[in-house]
């Protein structure tokens, strides 16, 4: 697991991971974003669900894509939401 209070990791380190390690960093920070509700973390999120869609070793059926697919779009809501309440 990313130490995510270092720097987030890049869409290149996560194109490194195994899908089965993605899979289970993303119950881990969807956990984390529920005790924190931040936009870093909702980003987190959202980057790896991207990266676990686009990853070549991710056999998950056409629907299963595009569950995660639809999933990329909340996470980004959610972040984008966060960090607008802060501008107002």
């Amino acid at each position: 697991m990313h130490d995510h209070r270092l720097a987030p990791p890049t869409r290149s380190d996560l194109d490194q991971l195994d899908p089965e390690i993605l899979q289970r960093e993303l119950g881990t920070l969807m956990r984390r974003y529920l005790g924190s509700r931040s936009a870093p973390m909702a980003r987190a999120v959202a980057g790896h669900l991207e990266a676990l869609c686009c990853h070549p070793e991710f056999f998950g059926s056409n629907d299963e894509r595009c569950v995660y697919l639809r999933l990329v779009r909340q996470w980004r809501w959610l972040a984008d939401q966060d960090t607008a309440a802060v501008l107002h």
